[in-house]
């Protein structure tokens, strides 16, 4: 495994979305800014989104996420509080470098996780996942401090722009009888 003995803790788990782990034993002020710096090695270069889920953790992570992508010179668009599906919908209709959906979905309270999301919207594949990986796992010798920061961007509309899409790939005919609903979340 590529990961080093700072990484290694019994409810820290690495997986094809991203990792998850209890707050604040395993995602804590220390190594989140490690797991985000190798998420922007990880995607091309432009705009990043940022989205969270409800729990309480979720709000000092979203503001360390945004602080770190800002350091290390990305623009941040910060969708706040919406779904998985919508901010990979957001990632792949803006044409975004990538997303990070901070959520830990159905696990417990102490949880809570990073969903890695790539050019294009989907989840990292496993080629993205192991370069990931090896970016977190190696130390980095350059110390040099980049002179350009990023920006924030805050974006209210983003769960609407995940609905009109939906809406116009449906294309719904009311005068017919539903037989079916899709749920798309």
């Amino acid at each position: 495994m590529l990961m080093s003995i700072r990484f290694s803790s019994p409810t820290l788990k690495f997986s094809i979305s991203g990792l998850r782990g209890h707050v604040p034993a395993d995602l804590n002020p220390f190594n989140i800014p490690e797991f985000i710096e190798a998420f922007h090695k990880t995607v091309p270069a432009g705009k990043i989104a940022v989205a969270k889920d409800a729990r309480e953790s979720s709000d000092f992570i979203e503001k360390l996420v945004v602080a770190t992508l800002i350091s290390l010179g990305r623009d941040v668009i910060v969708l706040g509080m919406v779904s998985t599906p919508t901010i990979k919908a957001y990632v792949r209709l803006k044409k975004l470098a990538g997303g990070i959906m901070i959520s830990a979905s159905h696990n417990p309270l102490p949880y809570n996780a990073f969903k890695f999301i790539a050019k294009g919207g989907d989840f990292f594949s496993e080629e993205l996942n192991q370069r990931w990986k090896q970016y977190l796992s190696v130390k980095n010798n350059d110390q040099s401090f980049t002179e350009k920061f990023g920006m924030e961007i805050k974006e209210d509309s983003a769960a609407d722009l995940h609905l009109q899409h939906v809406l116009s790939v449906i294309q719904l005919n009311l005068s017919r009888k539903i037989k079916i609903v899709i749920d798309p979340v």
